[in-house]
């Protein structure tokens, strides 16, 4: 059988493209199974489709798909702010064959309109895997750890964290990896220094030095909203952090049920006095910062390698695992 993949923006540089497309791609070579990037002419069995259902845009793929089975690859796109809110035309979706989907909150929500929906997790990049956070004795100033996409650094005003950090702005230094520019244009370093209290290092995004920048950090804090939007993204940030031994500390959000698990795998925060209570443990207690950074990336290395997540994919394909 042959498997092709057509890719939101054909660039390794993307992180959907990277870890739910060249990386599954690279693998399923590896067990010797006829997988590529999709060119649109050669014939195929299976096409994998992250991320659009334009219907016309579906028609049009169905005409150069021919008998190929055609899967939709979803994520929280769909719940973003430029969709309706809880709500979109159904029509497209019924007409994959089935349906991809990063989180069991998004798998459930779309099962009500699609019968083959099934929850693939974002595989672990193995930059990660190769960084080892430095466990730190003395940490009257923490160095918190914080990457991510364009606009990612608003999750701090919507959060009940954004009521805490002031209060540990002496104790804080924060390193940040992001785009230079927000969707809107404004500089992200401005975004940083506006919602992060206390000494902010800004970095721009870049795939060679990501890892070791955040590596080189005591714990990661990643707040997030309580809306349909969050609750379907998948648990890419956290399973970063954790694969390279980083201690998180998340909002207590469904979609991160599976992974950061409290006070064993980390430490997950849903009122402002739980986030409050947590940074100063963060602060303040080296052993479990170590024990939980432990435990984070034995979770993140095995649930998320490219192998398992891969072995899932085929389960849902109905492929045999090599």
């Amino acid at each position: 059988m042959r498997i092709r993949f057509h890719l939101w923006q054909n660039d390794r540089n993307c992180a959907t493209a990277r870890q739910r497309g060249f990386h599954v791609i690279g693998e399923l070579q590896r067990r010797g199974v006829n997988a590529a990037v999709w060119d649109h002419a050669e014939p195929c069995d299976v096409v994998i489709v992250q991320r659009s259902i334009s219907p016309e845009w579906l028609e049009t793929l169905r005409d150069t798909a021919g008998s190929a089975a055609v899967w939709l690859d979803m994520n929280d796109d769909l719940y973003g702010p430029h969709r309706r809110h809880m709500g979109f035309d159904d029509h497209p979706l019924r007409k994959f064959d089935g349906v991809l989907t990063c989180s069991e909150w998004l798998t459930s929500k779309l099962s009500e309109h699609h019968e083959h929906v099934f929850t693939w997790p974002e595989a672990l990049d193995p930059i990660y895997s190769r960084e080892q956070c430095a466990y730190r004795d003395d940490t009257d100033v923490l160095r918190v750890a914080w990457m991510g996409g364009t606009d990612n650094l608003r999750w701090f005003e919507l959060s009940p964290i954004r009521w805490v950090l002031p209060e540990f702005a002496h104790r804080l230094h924060w390193v940040v990896a992001a785009p230079e520019r927000a969707c809107r244009g404004e500089l992200n370093i401005n975004v940083a220094k506006e919602l992060l209290p206390g000494r902010v290092d800004f970095h721009p995004w870049r795939y060679d030095a990501v890892a070791r920048l955040m590596a080189s950090c005591d714990c990661s804090l990643i707040p997030l909203e309580q809306t349909e939007w969050c609750w379907s993204k998948s648990d890419n940030k956290p399973a970063s952090m954790m694969a390279m031994g980083l201690p998180v500390v998340t909002e207590d959000i469904r979609c991160y049920d599976a992974l950061v698990r409290h006070e064993k795998t980390g430490l997950r925060c849903y009122t402002a006095d739980d986030w409050a209570a947590a940074i100063e443990r963060m602060i303040s207690d080296a052993d479990l910062r170590r024990d939980l950074g432990m435990r984070g990336r034995e979770a993140a290395r095995s649930m998320r390698s490219i192998e398992r997540v891969t072995d899932t994919l085929l389960e849902a394909l109905q492929w045999p695992i090599a």
